[in-house]
Parts: structure tokens; C-alpha cells; sequence
């Protein structure tokens, strides 16, 4: 299984979100992967698949999907569909001080 790399999606120190936007045509599979980022998954349309601790869920449009770094899954389209994803790649650190904060709000927790 392939382990995408912060450098490879261009996830670094003094940039450390990317946003990519990927329109998967009938019958594409994204690999099963993991990655050493957050990956926030957002489907703005269509419907597929994901994979995720050996379970395959359906996606449609609305749906969002959180990844850890280090978490193996995938994703991919019916040959008679397609969907289109904007995914938000980010360092931990992005959301470290936010969720410290939160963490003291009783009502969330």
C-alpha cells in the first residue's frame, strides 16, 4: 500500500494546507493509501465508494470524510457513475491550539 508523503502533496512547515479538486470518471479507483496528513474529503457531487478498516461505504454528495495520518482507505466510482471531491490536506498542528480550545467547552464534549 502506498504512504502519500507531506513533500509529494506539497503539505509542508510554511505552507501546511493544500486543497485539490479531483472529478473521478466512471470505473476510477483511488488505491488503498495512507498519507502523513489530515485528510478532510468533501464529495461536491455525484456518488462512489469509499474503503475504510476494511468496511466499503457508499459516498454521495454532501457526505465529508475525515482521515488520520496513517489511516489506510480508498475511494472509487461505479462504471456508471462519477463524483467530484475537493480534498483539504493538512499538518495536525493546523488544528492542535483550535481543538485545545474546544476541549474546554463543555457543551461540545
Amino acid at each position: 500500500m502506498k504512504l502519500h508523503t507531506n513533500n509529494a502533496f506539497s503539505v509542508g512547515k510554511q505552507f501546511p494546507i493544500n486543497i485539490i479538486t479531483h472529478f473521478h470518471k466512471p470505473g476510477d479507483e483511488y488505491q488503498i493509501h495512507s498519507h502523513e496528513f489530515i485528510e478532510l474529503i468533501y464529495v461536491y457531487s455525484g456518488k462512489g465508494y469509499h474503503t475504510y478498516k476494511d468496511a466499503t461505504h457508499n459516498l454521495s454528495e454532501g457526505d465529508i470524510c475525515v482521515i488520520k495520518p496513517g489511516e489506510y482507505h480508498g475511494y472509487y466510482t461505479d462504471n456508471d457513475s462519477t463524483m467530484e471531491t475537493y480534498l483539504v490536506l493538512f499538518q495536525p498542528e493546523v488544528l492542535r491550539e483550535e481543538l485545545f480550545n474546544l476541549s474546554n467547552v463543555e457543551e461540545i464534549m
